[in-house]
């Protein structure tokens, strides 16, 4: 695993209360990871130390993200893993993991190759373990040596670039296909998922059928409904703040995240 020397961020409660947890957070494919503001605020009200973790090419730097690879983000979430875990150790605190999208497959992808499970407890926001099979046609463009990047289709406040590298795709890919077996470290740790039953690009029903082929694992699902969004276009699978849920799908998500992440 090669890392481009994953950016951190860690951030502290504003109070001077006991730390409760070091949480991880990173963000989704070609997602402003400004955006994930408000779940980092929330979290750091529950007096979580916040490590956030900007991956490869999403600072702005398109060539970085039109070089990126499997292992280099892999990299990054390792780099990004073993800091957030000294930190929890130093404070004699529990590890846990937040993730959306792209961010969330890379965990997962991870610890499928972990000898520990390092996590106490995950919240995984429409991960992108399970696709719908139309989002492999993209990969047909490879074929076409001209074709090397995608236009964006992301609402514009929300994305980083505005079109898309197709490296990045078959990176976002080979992470897909390592992650469709899952290890028994994987699914040891108690995870929480939020998915959108009509997502444009995970399939609700793939993740379904991860806890009904792994009844004894420690995860459950949680539906999202964001048609209430006040983000232009809306998408589905855009889940990431107060503005891309709409405020009761939002206040649900909130009263869920808490009560996951603050029950024994």
């Amino acid at each position: 695993m090669i890392s481009q020397n994953p950016q951190l961020q860690v951030i502290k409660p504003a109070t001077n209360a006991p730390i409760k947890a070091v949480t991880l957070v990173t963000h989704g494919f070609n997602l402003q990871p400004a955006r994930l503001h408000e779940i980092v605020t929330e979290l750091a009200s529950l007096n979580h130390i916040v490590v956030q973790l900007t991956l490869t090419g999403h600072d702005g730097n398109y060539a970085n993200l039109a070089s990126v690879t499997r292992d280099i983000w892999l990299g990054d979430m390792q780099s990004a893993t073993l800091t957030a875990a000294a930190l929890s150790t130093e404070y004699r605190v529990p590890l846990i993991f937040v993730g959306i999208s792209l961010g969330a497959l890379l965990n997962v992808d991870l610890l499928n190759q972990a000898v520990e499970p390092y996590f106490s407890k995950r919240v995984l926001i429409v991960p992108a373990i399970r696709l719908h099979w139309y989002t492999h046609l993209i990969r047909l463009l490879n074929l076409f040596p001209l074709a090397s990047n995608v236009p964006s289709r992301s609402p514009a406040s929300y994305r980083v670039h505005p079109q898309l590298p197709i490296a990045a795709y078959n990176a976002v890919f080979k992470s897909v296909a390592a992650t469709k077996i899952l290890s028994k470290e994987n699914l040891s740790i108690p995870t929480l998922i939020f998915s959108t039953p009509t997502d444009e690009l995970v399939s609700h029903r793939g993740l379904k059928n991860i806890l009904s082929h792994h009844p004894d694992a420690s995860w459950q699902l949680i539906s999202l409904n964001n048609s209430d969004s006040m983000v232009k276009p809306r998408f589905a699978h855009n889940c990431v703040d107060s503005a891309s849920m709409g405020h009761s799908c939002w206040e649900m998500f909130l009263a869920n995240l808490r009560q996951f992440l603050e029950s024994a």
